[in-house]
């Protein structure tokens, strides 16, 4: 009798299920079963309706960034916890809310050029050239404008506060000690003229050498004429790019623009291959066990319970535009 029972009512439990998910408003185009936004237990994780839904938005994200990038004949790789969670998970890492790739250098300049003309809406290429002033850093986003993931500040700020994935650059490092040292010298200075160009991005800084040093970057600010976010973007990228057509023998990615905490033989980058990552295929290198050995050490091993933990910093809703978004929460204050 038991028995029975379930036969007769599991139809109507799965049909129930599969109607909640559909009743769900995603803003993609991407064709996801239903199933797929359904909670699920991966690696003693649990990850919820909620978590799915910003993995179908940015597998969106990311499912038009390559078909921009196939038709303009683009390279790209899927790149840092994306690379890994494409060969320890197949997919997104279980516990991580955000994709990133990125892009040789060549590529990713010819995608500035044509990424606002491109991306249609919802989907908005984001960048200190495209937000004249409101947005910050020296790598790009792509973002979908009709879901929320950002803060009060960037909003505030007057940014595009769209669920996104980041999209950095691999750039050629010089050889030589002095020469490398010289060229992140360059970068970090830009980086660091470019918090005055939108303050709210970078926090107060605490304890007075601290002071002292961000106000003497605040005078070299002003006596460089306080440029402009756009200008500053410009000189960055030309900076970072500078040795990109010189046969150096080591590639890093220097999107912050004070670093190259990580680099990588510019050969373990040359032959890629296609990989599933979740529902659609990617690009990853040939050579990513050396890549992300030298990232993550034994990737493979899975961190401890109590650190799997996703970016909780941004209020995430992927069914609902980021401005209707803000609005309703300042309502609700």
């Amino acid at each position: 009798m038991r028995i029975r029972l379930i036969f007769v009512v599991w139809p109507f439990i799965k049909d129930f299920k599969t109607d909640t998910v559909r009743e769900m408003n995603l803003p993609i185009k991407l064709q996801l079963s239903d199933e797929f936004l359904l909670p699920e237990e991966i690696c003693n994780y649990k990850v919820d309706t909620r978590m799915k839904q910003i993995w179908a938005v940015e597998l969106d994200l990311l499912s038009e960034f390559i078909k921009v990038c196939n038709v303009h004949k683009l390279r790209y790789y899927l790149y840092a916890g994306s690379m890994l969670g494409a060969v320890r998970h197949k997919g997104v890492i279980p516990w991580d809310n955000d994709i990133d790739v990125i892009m040789p250098r060549e590529d990713y300049n010819k995608l500035l050029t044509i990424g606002p003309k491109v991306f249609e809406k919802p989907y908005y290429f984001q960048n200190m050239a495209t937000e004249e002033g409101k947005y910050i850093y020296f790598y790009s986003k792509l973002c979908n404008s009709h879901t929320t993931a950002r803060s009060e500040e960037d909003y505030a700020a007057g940014q595009n506060c769209g669920i996104f994935i980041d999209i950095f650059t691999l750039d050629n490092l010089p050889d030589g000690n002095f020469a490398r040292n010289l060229h992140l010298f360059r970068l970090r200075t830009i980086t660091k003229m470019a918090r005055f160009c939108c303050p709210h991005t970078f926090p107060a800084k605490q304890g007075v050498v601290k002071n002292v040093k961000m106000h003497l970057n605040h005078l070299l600010y002003y006596l460089m004429g306080k440029p402009s976010p756009e200008s500053l973007f410009c000189r960055f990228n030309k900076v970072a790019g500078s040795y990109s057509k010189k046969n150096t023998k080591m590639c890093a990615d220097l999107g912050f623009g004070y670093h190259a905490n990580c680099t990588w033989n510019r050969e373990d980058w040359k032959q890629t291959k296609e990989v599933p990552f979740n529902t659609i295929q990617a690009i990853i290198p040939v050579k990513y066990d050396v890549i992300l050995r030298k990232q993550y050490g034994d990737y493979m091993q899975y961190p401890p319970i109590d650190q799997r933990q996703c970016h909780e910093y941004y209020d995430f809703d992927a069914e609902t535009p980021y401005k209707d978004y803000f609005q309703r929460k300042k309502m609700n204050h």
